[in-house]
């Protein structure tokens, strides 16, 4: 409340005396008003697609709502099996990337996903600003001009469905947006974000950098558009594919072995399998077997590899053992910390 009190100088305006009396009612209502106010903004950030810093649900974006978001310095990773969450081993390999990687986007396409069990499953998600899960409609994604016919294909036919549809969806995405895809069963030790396009020696398509418009995607996906067939084996549209297309853009020669004179020709980096698969797969059970001190095994073979592969289709079945010295076990507890301490509600 404020009365008027008259100037004591002609042509002065009149002044304004407050009377200071304490008004309690007015005060909350006003504090209740900046509340919602905040309360009103933050939830428009998180309907706009922006992401908070913590969030109570887990946001799930659509791939139309993340185009924008996806470029050269994101990483992504595929689950194309129809899970409606990550189990501890994917959730693991996640939290890696989302760590190794800050603050750049780690984002995982999902064919799957459901929102209410990746909340109950997934609570750690929550967690991580950077990490942005996409519901990835497979049927509307490839239908949109993205290998249609070869999808159709490998949806009706192929033994390998699951492998070969997160084979195309990688090419596709990599041509759309660019940037670092990385399977589900590798667990991230370093940033790479520092890394140009590469590829690895032994032609594996599992891991790899490209940047949007890169010529060796473009003709991957040139060919796999032209394929009328579904794949026969496992890593023909794979491994195999991006072989051919280096020995006959690249001009690669396997006999001369002339990695520096074909990543000349192509801009693009080769890297040693090691850098990325320091742990042959063939050698899991040095992962899941006999505890060793992490230590030894560091020195020996992961000094200088910026990841290591788990294969997931040999590993599966076998179980992770808190405490023990197993190698996985260790590596979680370094790498993903937070999935490591939710692992006996796993179990």
């Amino acid at each position: 409340m404020a009365k008027t009190k008259e100037s004591k100088f002609e042509g002065e305006a009149p002044q304004v005396e407050m009377i200071t009396q304490f008004n309690f009612p007015l005060l909350l209502g006003l504090v209740f008003f900046t509340s919602l106010t905040i309360l009103r903004t933050q939830w428009k950030d998180v309907t706009e697609g922006k992401w908070l810093e913590y969030q109570d649900n887990v946001q799930i974006y659509t791939f139309e709502e993340f185009s924008d978001h996806h470029d050269f310095n994101t990483t992504f990773f595929i689950e194309s099996s129809n899970a409606e969450y990550l189990d501890p081993r994917q959730s693991c390999c996640v939290e890696a990337a989302v760590r190794a990687q800050h603050p750049y986007s780690v984002a995982v396409y999902m064919t799957g996903i459901k929102s209410d069990t990746i909340q109950k499953k997934n609570e750690w998600i929550n967690e991580f600003s950077n990490l942005k899960l996409i519901h990835l409609d497979a049927d509307k994604f490839f239908t949109n001009g993205n290998l249609e016919r070869i999808y159709n294909e490998v949806k009706s036919k192929s033994k390998r469905k699951i492998e070969h549809e997160a084979d195309l969806a990688r090419i596709a995405l990599l041509k759309k947006f660019g940037g670092f895809y990385v399977d589900l069963d590798t667990v991230l030790m370093k940033p790479t974000t520092q890394l140009s396009s590469f590829l690895l020696k032994n032609f594996a398509n599992g891991i790899m950098k490209y940047r949007k418009g890169h010529q060796i995607i473009e003709e991957i996906y040139r060919r796999l558009n032209e394929t009328k067939s579904s794949p026969v084996t496992y890593t023909e549209i794979g491994k195999d594919l991006i072989r051919r297309v280096v020995e006959d853009i690249c001009h690669f020669k396997r006999k001369k072995n002339n990695f520096a004179e074909a990543a000349k020709i192509c801009n693009i980096t080769f890297l040693n399998e090691e850098t990325f698969l320091p742990v042959f797969w063939g050698q899991w059970r040095s992962i899941f077997g006999k505890p060793i001190k992490l230590d030894s095994f560091k020195v020996a073979t992961m000094n200088a590899a910026y990841a290591i592969h788990f294969s997931s289709s040999l590993t599966s079945d076998i179980p992770i053992i808190g405490g023990k010295g197993q190698i996985f076990d260790q590596i979680a507890r370094k790498y993903c910390p937070t999935v490591h301490r939710m692992l006996p509600k796993f179990y």
